[in-house]
C-alpha cells in the first residue's frame, strides 16, 4: 500500500518495490500537487486516485524511481547497481578462495568461478518445483514448465486479475496490443466468460429483489 506524506500541499507517494541485491527494501517516491480550486473532500480523493495509479505502475513495473523507463535503461540501471556490485562481491570470493577460483570473468558462476551451465536456472527451477509438489495435495500441484513458460503464466494471470490489455501488452514488450490479444486469446475468453458469469449473476440478484 502507498504511503502519502502532505507538506504545504504537496503530497509525497512512496511505494515499496522489492529489495535489492544487499536485502535492503527498495521504495520508489514521487510528489503530486492537485488542483486548485478542490474541495477538501475532492483533493483528498484526487490524492488516493493518483496515489493508486502510481502505485499500480510500480508494481507492474512501469516505474523506476518514479519515472517511466526503457528497456535500454533498465539495463544500463541493472549493470550499474546490480551487475557490479555482483563483481564486487565475486572479486572477495576470489580472493578468499585462491587458486582454486578457476573464473574468467563471468558474471554467472559456479562455487569455483567457472561459467554457470546454461541449464542451471531451468535445472534450479524444476528443482523448486519439485519441493513445492512434495508437501503439496493433488489439487494444488505445479506442473513442470520450461522457465520462459514464468513469462506466459504472469500473462494469463494478470488477464485473469483483470489488469488492462495496454498494461499486459506492456509488460510482454509487445509493440501492438493485437499481438498480446493473439497469444493470449485463450485467457481473454476465459476472464470474458468470468465476466459475463458475474454480470448474469448481479443482473439475476436484481430481478429477484425486484419482484
Amino acid at each position: 500500500m502507498a504511503t502519502i506524506r502532505e507538506r504545504n500541499g504537496t503530497y509525497q507517494i512512496s511505494v515499496y518495490s522489492g529489495f535489492d541485491v544487499n536485502g535492503h527494501r527498495k521504495r520508489q517516491t514521487t510528489t503530486f500537487v492537485p488542483p486548485e480550486g478542490l474541495s477538501p473532500k475532492k483533493r483528498e480523493k484526487a490524492v488516493q486516485t493518483f496515489a493508486i495509479e502510481f502505485e499500480s505502475r510500480v508494481k507492474n513495473g512501469l516505474i523506476l524511481d518514479g519515472e517511466k523507463t526503457t528497456f535500454l535503461e533498465f539495463v544500463d540501471r541493472w549493470r550499474t547497481e546490480y551487475a557490479e556490485q555482483m563483481k564486487a562481491n565475486q572479486q572477495k570470493v576470489k580472493q578468499a578462495l585462491g587458486a582454486y577460483w578457476k573464473g574468467n570473468n563471468w558474471l554467472f558462476t559456479q562455487s569455483d568461478g567457472s561459467m554457470m551451465s546454461y541449464s542451471t536456472p531451468y535445472v534450479t527451477f524444476q528443482e523448486a518445483i519439485d519441493r513445492y509438489n512434495a508437501t503439496a495435495d493433488a489439487e494444488h500441484l505445479l506442473p513442470h514448465i520450461p522457465f520462459h513458460g514464468l513469462r506466459h503464466t504472469s500473462a494469463t494471470l494478470l488477464i485473469a486479475g483483470h489488469q488492462d490489455l495496454r498494461t499486459v501488452s506492456h509488460r510482454m514488450g509487445h509493440v501492438q496490443t493485437s499481438t498480446t490479444m493473439n497469444i493470449y486469446v485463450h485467457a481473454l475468453k476465459e476472464s470474458d466468460r468470468t465476466a459475463s458469469d458475474l454480470l448474469e449473476g448481479m443482473l439475476g440478484r436484481h430481478a429477484v429483489g425486484s419482484r
